[in-house]
């Protein structure tokens, strides 16, 4: 049985979750601050004051660390999950109206992308230094790290590309066309394909990893595919259906959607467990 936590939001950039067993963090757009959730006993535990207009948000790989997105001051806010405490924010250089952050497997490096600026920011976590700016046109609205730690893609939503970034030398390797608008981007576990939901095309490109090329496009049985999550076998991938109040269910095996289901109104974000 696959068991689907959704996150119902409505602003295309609103508000992020991402977890930490047995901890999840919620930036919270409209109040600057980020709800840490007991995933255990489903209460707020803490809630952390970050900078304006917090976005994006991610885990570090070893839970320790969690890196908030200050989309409207153009800083990252950095909080210690020991006792939920906002140790450094600091600028996210080059980047205006920063989205989202993925950090790196290795949990070295932060990348971010700056959708206004046509630019991904690689900082080291180290010392929270701006190490390098990579230029990614069409603009880069979302970002996933392969679990392998060798690319970074990036949804580039008004390019209707993806980006591959090499992590050897943050250099564009490859840019792929997919469909309208992508936004939703998630990499395999195995790291051998990415999804992406194209919102205005009502489809979820499927890209060969290896080849950077799209060997599937499926349509939804909604509208508006937004965000992705994949299941841990990398057997399933859930799209939510911004405009359709739908999950679609695709089965990764032969590249179709298998079913859809009703959820509430505008869903955004998804998650499995």
């Amino acid at each position: 049985m696959r068991i689907i936590n959704i996150t119902l939001l409505s602003m295309l950039l609103s508000a992020s979750i991402a977890g930490a067993q047995p901890f999840a963090y919620i930036t919270n757009a409209a109040s600057d601050n980020v709800s840490v959730i007991n995933t255990q006993t489903n209460e707020v535990i803490a809630t952390v004051p970050v900078g304006e207009v917090p976005q994006g948000i991610s885990v570090s790989p070893d839970s320790k660390f969690v890196y908030v997105i200050n989309s409207s001051d153009d800083s990252i806010s950095v909080i210690r999950t020991a006792d939920n405490t906002v140790i450094e924010t600091f600028p996210v250089t080059g980047s205006m109206i920063p989205a989202r952050v993925a950090v790196t497997p290795d949990g070295a490096f932060l990348y971010v992308a700056g959708a206004q600026q046509n630019i991904v920011t690689v900082i080291r976590t180290s010392d929270y230094t701006v190490v390098d700016t990579i230029a990614v046109p069409g603009n880069p609205i979302n970002i996933a790290p392969s679990p392998d730690g060798k690319f970074i893609y990036t949804a580039n939503f008004f390019g209707d590309t993806v980006s591959v970034i090499s992590t050897a030398n943050n250099s564009v390797v490859a840019t792929i066309p997919v469909g309208n608008s992508p936004n939703g981007i998630e990499v395999a576990p195995d790291s051998s394909r990415v999804y992406v939901a194209n919102i205005l095309g009502d489809t979820v490109s499927v890209i060969n990893a290896s080849g950077h090329n799209v060997i599937a496009t499926i349509p939804t049985g909604g509208s508006g595919p937004n965000l992705l999550a994949i299941s841990s076998d990398g057997g399933f991938v859930y799209a939510t259906l911004a405009n359709s109040n739908l999950l679609s269910i695709i089965d990764t095996t032969f590249n179709v959607e298998e079913n859809t289901i009703p959820v509430g109104a505008s869903p955004f974000g998804v998650d499995v467990t």
